[in-house]
C-alpha cells in the first residue's frame, strides 16, 4: 500500500469521535481491543491478511474511542467567591500584556494549569503599566468565569478558552502592580519573549511611519494582532486569504525553506543544514507562543526533512498520517477543532489530488524545458513532450539566428516564460484544488465561499513567502532595505486582495445538511482514491462532488421554521437587543442586530454581534435571506451588528425608527448604515406611530415614534415600537422607550394587552413603569441583557414589580436564547439553557 498509515489513522479517527458524542466504558474498550487484536493476529497467523487487516483497524477504532474517552476534559477549577465580590489576586504573568481598544489585557496563571484573561480599564490620566513575562502582580478585581453565547451553533470560546487553562475573565479593579524582586515562570519561556519583545520593538521602529504595516507585520511575523483593525482584515476574509494573516503552517514553511536556501548557498553540509533549519523552526513556534497550529507546522518540517537525512522518499500524504496521528494520540479533542481539520485536509488535497494532477499533466513539461537545445533528452520524454521540445528547438534555432545568440542563451529565452506560466497554473490550479476541497468546512465553520480565492490565493501566497523571511531578516538586522522590501511586497498584497474583493460576489452559505455534509466528504474522499483509476471513474467521481459542491453553494433548502406559527426569539447577544420572527407565511423580520459598545472612540469593536453572533445563527437555521430589518434607535447595542446582517442577508426593505441628530455620537454609524443598504441596493423606509403591514394573518402596528416629535427626543425615546398580533396572541416590542414615551402611548390609548413584552431597555428602571405595566398585562416578559453586565440589567425593581404580577420572566443572560411561538391560541416556549425539555406548552399562560 502507497500510504499504509492512513488507514490507522481513519481508524483511531474514528474511535476519537464516537467516543465525543457515547459514554463508553474504558473496561469494555479494553477488552474490546484485546478480542480484536488476538483475532487479528489469529488470522494472520492463517493467511488471512484482509481479515486480518480488519480486524486490526477495529481494534484501531476501539483505542480512539478509548483515548478519547480518557482525555475528555473535567469540570472546570472552583472559584469560592460571590459575582461582585472583590478578591485580590496574586500570579504569574503568563502571556505579556498588550493594549486592545484602550485596555490592558494579559494572562494571569493564578496557580499551575490554572489562568484567568484579566482587563483594566484606565482611570482618566492613567498610565498602563507594561507587564511581561515572568512577574509576579498583586491587584483586586472582580471575576466572572468563561461564557459562551447561548445560541445553537455558537462558537464554543469557553471550550476554546479552556484548552489554554483561561477559566475567568478578571476586570482590575486596581492597576496590576508588579511585585519587586519576585519572579516565576521559567528562564526558557522568558528567553522566547525577550526575543519576541525585541523583534516587535524593531518592527514597530522600522514601520513607525505607517501603523498598517506595523500592525500586519507583527501579526504574520509574530502573532501578535493587538494592533489589527478589523477593517483592514475583512477583504482578506471576503477573498478566502485571511489565513496568510494567521500564524499557520505556511509562515514555517517559507521560513523553513528561506533558512535551506540560505545555507546551502552557504556550502553548509546538508545534514547540518537540515539540523540548523529545524531548530529555527521551532525557535519560530516557540517566539509565536507554541500556538497548535505551528506546532503542527514545525512538527511536519521536522519529520520531512528527517527523512530527506535517511533517504527516504517522501510520501506527503503517508506523512502527514503520521503527524495526525501523534496529534491525536497526544491531544485527541484536536480532532473537532476547525484549525486542525483545515490544516490537515489541506495539505491531503495538496499531496492526494493536486500533487498527482501535476506530475500528469504539468511535471512532463516542466522537465521537458530542461536542456532543450540537446536533442538527445527528447529520449527520455513522453512523446507528446518530445514532439512539443521540437517544436520549441525550432523556435529557438529562429531566434538564434535572428539574434545570433547562442543555442544555450536562446533556449534559456524561449524556455523562461514558459516554466513562468508553468508555475502560475500549476498555483492556480492547486488554489483551484483548495478551494473546492475546503468548500465544506469553509461553509460549516465560516459560511464562506471565495469565488475570487481561486485566484488570489495564487498570487497572495507568492508575496507571503517573500514577506516572511524579508520580515524576519529586517528585524533581526534592522536593515531598512530590506524591510522596505517587505513594506512594498506588502503594499502590493494588500491591492492585489482589495482587486479581487470589490469584484467578490457575496456568497454567505448557510448549514448544509448532515447527509449533504456526509455525501461531499465521500466524494472528496472518491476523488483522491481515484485519481490513477481509468479516466471514466476518474471523471464520474469529479463530477459528483462538483455537483454535491454546486448544491452546497445553491442551498435550495427551505428556513428552517414552522410554518403556521409566528415565532418571536430573542438571541443571545450580550448586552443588547436582536430579535427574530418568524410569519406564519414563511415571512422573516430581524429587530436589531446587537452591538459591542466600543472603549476607544477611535476604533471599532474587534466583535462584530452581527456577522459573529447573529448571522451564524441564522445561518444554523437555513436562512439564507431575511425579508426584513427593523433598526429600533441608533445606540450601538442595537445598530452596531446591522450593517453586516444587511451586507449578508440582503433585505428587502430596512425599517428604521427617528434618526439622530448630526451632531450627535450616533449620527456617523447611522449614515455608513444607510450607506450600506444603498450599495446593496436595499430600501430604506423610516415608520412612524400609525403605520401598519400585513403578513398573512399577522398584523403588525407600529405605536412609536411619532411622526412629529421633538427636538429633544433622545434616541431611547425615538425608538421602533412595534406590536405583531396573530389570532389571539400578541407581541409587543417597545425597543428602548422610557417612562416619557410610556406615558405618551398610555394618553393616547395604543397600548393594548399583549401576552408578551420585551422589556425595553433591557429591563432598566427607567422604564417598564407600573401604569405601562398595567395597561399590557403580559403573561411573559422577554429580557435580553448582557450577563453580569455593569449597568445592573434588569433591575431589581423591575423584577420585583414582574413578580407581584405574576409574570413570567425569561432572561438571555440566563436562559441563552428564548423562543416563544404562538399559533393564534397558544403559547410553546423554548430556552436554550433549558435541559431535558426542548420545548413545552405552558397552560400556565393561558390569559
Amino acid at each position: 500500500m502507497r500510504e499504509p498509515l492512513v488507514p490507522p489513522l481513519a481508524a483511531i479517527a474514528t474511535g476519537i469521535f464516537a467516543a465525543q458524542f457515547a459514554a463508553f466504558e474504558r473496561a469494555e474498550l479494553l477488552a474490546g481491543i484485546a478480542a480484536f487484536s488476538l483475532l487479528s493476529l489469529f488470522c494472520l497467523a492463517r493467511g488471512m491478511r484482509r481479515w486480518s487487516g480488519l480486524l486490526c483497524l477495529l481494534a484501531l477504532a476501539l483505542a480512539g474511542a478509548w483515548r478519547g474517552t480518557a482525555s475528555r476534559t473535567g469540570p472546570p477549577p472552583f472559584l469560592d467567591a460571590d459575582r461582585d465580590e472583590i478578591l485580590v489576586f496574586n500570579g504569574c504573568v503568563a502571556e505579556p500584556s498588550v493594549v486592545r481598544d484602550g485596555r490592558l489585557q494579559f494572562v494571569l496563571e493564578i496557580e499551575p494549569g490554572t489562568r484567568a484573561r484579566v482587563t483594566r480599564y484606565p482611570a482618566q490620566d492613567e498610565i498602563l503599566p507594561e507587564l511581561g513575562y515572568g512577574q509576579v502582580v498583586e491587584f483586586e478585581g472582580r471575576a466572572r468565569p468563561t461564557r459562551n453565547f447561548g445560541n445553537p451553533g455558537a462558537f464554543d470560546y469557553a471550550g476554546h478558552l479552556a484548552r489554554q487553562n483561561i477559566y475567568w475573565n478578571v476586570t482590575a479593579r486596581t492597576p496590576p502592580a508588579a511585585l519587586p524582586g519576585e519572579r516565576c515562570g521559567t528562564r526558557w519561556r522568558a528567553g522566547l519573549f525577550a526575543i519576541r519583545d525585541a523583534a516587535g520593538r524593531r518592527i514597530d521602529r522600522l514601520y513607525a511611519a505607517s501603523p498598517f504595516q506595523t500592525a500586519m507585520l507583527r501579526a504574520i511575523l509574530l502573532g501578535d494582532a493587538s494592533q489589527l483593525e478589523r477593517v483592514w482584515t475583512d477583504e482578506f476574509r471576503a477573498t478566502g486569504t485571511f489565513h496568510a494573516l494567521v500564524i499557520s503552517g505556511a509562515h514555517v514553511g517559507a521560513l523553513s525553506l528561506f533558512f535551506l536556501i540560505l545555507l546551502r548557498a552557504l556550502s553548509i553540509p546538508p545534514p547540518a543544514a537540515t539540523l540548523v533549519t529545524v531548530i529555527a523552526a521551532w525557535i519560530y513556534a516557540g517566539i509565536t507562543g507554541f500556538g497548535t497550529p505551528v506546532v503542527r507546522a514545525a512538527s511536519a518540517v521536522t519529520l520531512l526533512l528527517a527523512t530527506q537525512i535517511f533517504y527516504r522518499r517522501r510520501r506527503l500524504v503517508n506523512a502527514l498520517a503520521a503527524i495526525a496521528l501523534g496529534f491525536l494520540l497526544a491531544d485527541p479533542e484536536q480532532l473537532l477543532e476547525a484549525s486542525f481539520q483545515l490544516s490537515f485536509l489541506a495539505v491531503g488535497l495538496l499531496g492526494a489530488v493536486a500533487l498527482p494532477w501535476l506530475e500528469v499533466h504539468v511535471e512532463p513539461f516542466r522537465a521537458g524545458l530542461r536542456r532543450l537545445w540537446l536533442a538527445r533528452w527528447d529520449m527520455r520524454l513522453p512523446p507528446r513532450v518530445a514532439q512539443w521540445r521540437v517544436e520549441l528547438r525550432l523556435l529557438a534555432e529562429t531566434l538564434t539566428l535572428a539574434l545570433r545568440l547562442p543555442p544555450r542563451a536562446a533556449g534559456f529565452l524561449v524556455a523562461l516564460p514558459l516554466r513562468f506560466a508553468l508555475a502560475t497554473g500549476a498555483l492556480l490550479v492547486s488554489s483551484a484544488i483548495l478551494q473546492a476541497g475546503l468548500a465544506l468546512p469553509m461553509a460549516y465553520y465560516f459560511h464562506r465561499f471565495s469565488w475570487s480565492g481561486f485566484t488570489a490565493n495564487a498570487f497572495v501566497i507568492p508575496l507571503m513567502s517573500a514577506i516572511v523571511p524579508l520580515g524576519f531578516l529586517s528585524s533581526a538586522t534592522g536593515w531598512e532595505w530590506t524591510a522596505g522590501m517587505a513594506a512594498r511586497l506588502l503594499d502590493l498584497c494588500q491591492s492585489v486582495v482589495h482587486w479581487h474583493a470589490v469584484r467578490e460576489p457575496v456568497l454567505r452559505v448557510p448549514d448544509p445538511p448532515l447527509w449533504l455534509g456526509l455525501a461531499m466528504g465521500s466524494a472528496i474522499v472518491a476523488v483522491a482514491v481515484t485519481m490513477e483509476a481509468g479516466r471514466a471513474v476518474r471523471w464520474a467521481a469529479r463530477g459528483i462532488a462538483t455537483g454535491l459542491l454546486a448544491v452546497i453553494l445553491w442551498h435550495p433548502f427551505a428556513p428552517r421554521v414552522d410554518p403556521g406559527w409566528l415565532e418571536l426569539t430573542a438571541i443571545d447577544v450580550g448586552q443588547g437587543d436582536a430579535l427574530l420572527a418568524a410569519f406564519p407565511g414563511g415571512g422573516i423580520l430581524l429587530v436589531d442586530g446587537g452591538g459591542v459598545r466600543s472603549f476607544d472612540p477611535k476604533s471599532r469593536p474587534r466583535l462584530d454581534m452581527g456577522e459573529d453572533v447573529v448571522a451564524p445563527y441564522l445561518w444554523t437555521r437555513s436562512m439564507r435571506r431575511v425579508d426584513w430589518i427593523a433598526v429600533t434607535h441608533p445606540d450601538q447595542d442595537h445598530i452596531g451588528g446591522v450593517a453586516a446582517l444587511v451586507r449578508n442577508f440582503r433585505p428587502k426593505e430596512l425599517w428604521l425608527g427617528a434618526a439622530p441628530p448630526p451632531a450627535s455620537p450616533q449620527y456617523r454609524q447611522w449614515q455608513e448604515l444607510l450607506e450600506t443598504a444603498a450599495e446593496c441596493g436595499v430600501l430604506a423606509v423610516t415608520l412612524n406611530a400609525g403605520d401598519r403591514r400585513d403578513f398573512g394573518a399577522v398584523r403588525m402596528d407600529v405605536l412609536a415614534p411619532p411622526l412629529i416629535r421633538g427636538a429633544s427626543l433622545s434616541p431611547n425615546n425615538g425608538s421602533l415600537v412595534i406590536r405583531l398580533q396573530y389570532g389571539e396572541r400578541a407581541f409587543l416590542l417597545p425597543g428602548d422607550i422610557e417612562r416619557r414615551i410610556e406615558t405618551g402611548l398610555l394618553r393616547s390609548g395604543l397600548v393594548t394587552p399583549a401576552d408578551v413584552l420585551k422589556l425595553a431597555h433591557h429591563g432598566s428602571r427607567t422604564s417598564t413603569s407600573d401604569p405601562f405595566l398595567a395597561a399590557v398585562r403580559p403573561a411573559i416578559a422577554l429580557v435580553s441583557a448582557g450577563h453580569a453586565n455593569p449597568y445592573g440589567h434588569p433591575h431589581p425593581d423591575v423584577l420585583r414589580r414582574l413578580t407581584d404580577q405574576g409574570i413570567a420572566v425569561l432572561r438571555t443572560d440566563e436562559l441563552g436564547m428564548v423562543t416563544i411561538r404562538t399559533d393564534g391560541h397558544r403559547l410553546d416556549v423554548e430556552a436554550n439553557r433549558w435541559k431535558r425539555r426542548r420545548t413545552g406548552s405552558l397552560p400556565a399562560f393561558e390569559r
